[in-house]
C-alpha cells in the first residue's frame, strides 16, 4: 500500500527581535532580515488527498510570503502555509516559497510533490474494420504515476440476451494486434489500463469483420507412400484453407470411408486388409478440391505376446473398487484371462480387471496371461492388499416426540468392515440388551426421556452416532401413594402422586368396579383438589379392593391428563 510522507507542521514564525541581531546591545527592535528555521518537506500523495507545504522563518520587520511551483509565482499562495485541497497529477513538480521584508528576501530548499493516480486515458481507440483472414492493430494513449504496468485488451460477446467478455490479450505497450482476424472478434472492445493505483477502461470501440469466402486449396499433401507392420498405428494428413471452413471426407478402394472427415485419418492398428489407395476430398459452398493419392502398404508380422507394462500392486480399503491393468502387444492381436489364488477369473479376458467393490475375501494375488496363436505369456504377480475399513454411520437416529406409553424406535445405518457390533447408550449410559441396529422401547414411560446414542464397532474403530433426543409427553398423572395393589390399607388413607406440568386442580374418583367406574363411584372430589395429596374425608369399608384415579386440570377447567387403561388398587385392612 503506498504510504505518503508526512511533514511536521512547522508553524511560522515572524520573531520581534528586541535584543539586537548579531549579539549588538538592544536600543528596541531591531531590523533583520528573513532566515528560514524550518525548511518545507517532500510529499508524495494520490489524487485527491490534500497537501499542506509549512515553512519556518523569523526577521523583522513582518514577512511576506510567495510560493512558487517550478519557478513560477502560485496566485494567492502567500502565506507561511500553501494548501492544495485536492491534487492532481497536474500539481507535481517542484516547490519554492520565498520570504521577503524590508531586509531582504531568501528562498527554502525546493520540495518535490509527486501524485500518484490511476491511468488516465488520453485516447481512444479508433473504430476499426478488417476482412477475415487479415491483421488489425488497436491503439491507446494513456498516462499515469506510476507508470501502467500492462494493457487488458477485452472483446464482449453478445450471443441473444447472453454477454461475455473475453480476454484477448495483455501487453505492456498500448497497442495491440489480432492477426488473423476472423468472424468471432466483430463487436465491441475495451482497453483497461492497469498501474498498481488502479484500472481504467477506454470508451468502447467497434471492429467490423468483412466476411471474406473462398474455394478450398490443399497446402500439404498426404504422403504418397507410407509402409507399416501389421498392427501399427497409420496416420494420413491434408492441410487444406478455405472459407467457410472445408470439410473433409477420406476415401480408398472401397469408397467412402465412414467416419473419416477430418483433416486427418487414423488407422488404429493396422490391417493387411488396409493395404491400397488414399485421398481426400476437401469442401465448401465455394468449392472443392480432391487430394493427390497416397499408398499404404502394409507388411504381415506375426509374434507372441510381448508384456510392456506389469499389473500394478494395489492397496485399498474394504468397499473401495480396484483396477489391474496390464499392456501387452502381438501379432495376431493377443488376448486376456485374469487369475486370482481360485483359478481363473470367470469373464475377465480383457487387459483390464476391476472390482467394483473389493471385499476382505478380494485380498491375495492376481495374474494374467496373454495368447494369441504365436504364443502366450504370464504377467508378474500383483498383490492386492484389502485394509478393513473403519465403520461410518450413513444415517443418524432421529430425535422423537412421544406420548407416554406408546412404543418408539430408534435406528442407525452404518457401513464398514464386518462385524459391525452395536451398543445404543441412554444418556452416555449402555443399554443392557440393545445390541443391534435398531432399539424399540414399548410402552415408552416418562422415564425413558432423554439423548439415545449408538456405538458402532468394528476390529479398526468405532464411531459413535449423533445423538436423538426422546421427549415423552405425560397424558397420565403418576399415582404414588398407596401403592398399586397394596394391603393392610388404612380405612381414611392419604393419597399421594406427583403434581402434574400444568396443572391447577385436580379430581380424585375412589371407585369399586374398574369395569363400571361410574356406577361405583365412592368418593369423587371434582376438580377441588389444590395440591397432589388427598386426605380421604370418611372412612372406607374394611377388606375392601378399591379402584382410583386422579385427572388433572388447568385454571379454565380444561382437562390436561388421560385416563389410565388400568386403574391403581388398593385393599383396605380387615
Amino acid at each position: 500500500m503506498f504510504k505518503r510522507s508526512l511533514a511536521v507542521i512547522f508553524p511560522a514564525v515572524m520573531a520581534v527581535v528586541l535584543f539586537g541581531c548579531g549579539g549588538e546591545e538592544p536600543t528596541g527592535p531591531v531590523e533583520c532580515s528573513p532566515t528560514i528555521s524550518d525548511q518545507p518537506l517532500p510529499v508524495a500523495a494520490v489524487a485527491g488527498d490534500r497537501v499542506s507545504f509549512y515553512v519556518g522563518a523569523t526577521g523583522y520587520p513582518a514577512l511576506s510570503y510567495q510560493w512558487q511551483k517550478d519557478g513560477v509565482d502560485i496566485p494567492g499562495a502567500t502565506a507561511w502555509e500553501y494548501v492544495i485541497p485536492s491534487v492532481s497529477t497536474l500539481d507535481s513538480g517542484n516547490y519554492t516559497v520565498v520570504v521577503t521584508n524590508a531586509r531582504g528576501s531568501v528562498a527554502s530548499d525546493a520540495v518535490t510533490l509527486t501524485v500518484e493516480c490511476a491511468p488516465t486515458i488520453t485516447t481512444n481507440p479508433a473504430w476499426q474494420t478488417a476482412d477475415e483472414g487479415g491483421s488489425v492493430t488497436f491503439t491507446v494513449g494513456a498516462t499515469a504515476n506510476p507508470p501502467i504496468t500492462s494493457y487488458e485488451w477485452w472483446h464482449w460477446v453478445i450471443n441473444g440476451t447472453d454477454t461475455a467478455t473475453t480476454l484477448i490479450a495483455t501487453t505492456t505497450t498500448g497497442s495491440c494486434t489480432v492477426d488473423p482476424v476472423n468472424l468471432s472478434h466483430a463487436g465491441e472492445w475495451i482497453v483497461i489500463a492497469v498501474n498498481y493505483r488502479g484500472r481504467t477502461p477506454s470508451s468502447v470501440f467497434y471492429l467490423t469483420v468483412n466476411q471474406v469466402y473462398y474455394a478450398p486449396t490443399i497446402t500439404t499433401q498426404p504422403v504418397w507412400d507410407t509402409a507399416v507392420d501389421e498392427g501399427d498405428p497409420v496416420s494420413f494428413t491434408v492441410v487444406a484453407t478455405g472459407n467457410p471452413p472445408p470439410t473433409y471426407q477420406w476415401y480408398n478402394g472401397s469408397g467412402a470411408i465412414a467416419g473419416a472427415t477430418s483433416a486427418t485419418y487414423t488407422i488404429a492398428s493396422a490391417a493387411l486388409s488396409d493395404a491400397g489407395i488414399y485421398y481426400v476430398v476437401v469442401s465448401n459452398s465455394e468449392g472443392g478440391v480432391m487430394s493427390s493419392w497416397a499408398t499404404l502398404r502394409v507388411n504381415k508380422i506375426t509374434y507372441a505376446p510381448v508384456i510392456e507394462s506389469q499389473p500394478a500392486w494395489p492397496t485399498v480399503t474394504d468397499g473401495d473398487s480396484v483396477f489391474f491393468r496390464v499392456v501387452a502387444r502381438g501379432n495376431p492381436s493377443p488376448t486376456y484371462q485374469w487369475y486370482n489364488e481360485s483359478g481363473a477369473i470367470p469373464g475377465a479376458t480383457s487387459a483390464t480387471y476391476s472390482i467394483t467393490s473389493v471385499t476382505m475375501a478380494d485380498a491375495g494375488n492376481y495374474y494374467v496371461v496373454v495368447s494369441n496363436s504365436e504364443g502366450s505369456t504370464m504377467s508378474l504377480w500383483a498383490l492386492l492388499a484389502v485394509n478393513p475399513r473403519a465403520p461410518s454411520i450413513a444415517i443418524q437416529p432421529v430425535s422423537q416426540n412421544i406420548d407416554e406409553g406408546s412404543a418408539v424406535t430408534f435406528s442407525v445405518s452404518a457401513s464398514g468392515t464386518a462385524p459391525l457390533l452395536y451398543q445404543w447408550r441412554l444418556n452416555g449410559v449402555n443399554i443392557v440388551g440393545a445390541g443391534d441396529t435398531s432399539y424399540t422401547i414399548d410402552p415408552v414411560g416418562l422415564a425413558d426421556s432423554g439423548e439415545y446414542s449408538v456405538v458402532v464397532t468394528n476390529s479398526v474403530s468405532s464411531e459413535t452416532s449423533d445423538a436423538a433426543t426422546l421427549t415423552v409427553n405425560q397424558l397420565y398423572v403418576a399415582l404414588l401413594s398407596p401403592a398399586d395393589s397394596a394391603t393392610g390399607v388404612s380405612t381414611t388413607p392419604t393419597l399421594t402422586w406427583e403434581a402434574f406440568p400444568g396443572a391447577s386442580v385436580y379430581s380424585v374418583i375412589i371407585f369399586t368396579d374398574p369395569l363400571s367406574i361410574w356406577g361405583s363411584i365412592v368418593i369423587w372430589a371434582d376438580q377441588s383438589v389444590t395440591s397432589p395429596t388427598y386426605d380421604v374425608p370418611s372412612a372406607l369399608d374394611n377388606s375392601t379392593t378399591y379402584y382410583w384415579l386422579v385427572q388433572a386440570y388447568d385454571g379454565g377447567g380444561t382437562e390436561l391428563s388421560r385416563n389410565p387403561a388400568v386403574n391403581r388398587s388398593f385393599t383396605t385392612a380387615p
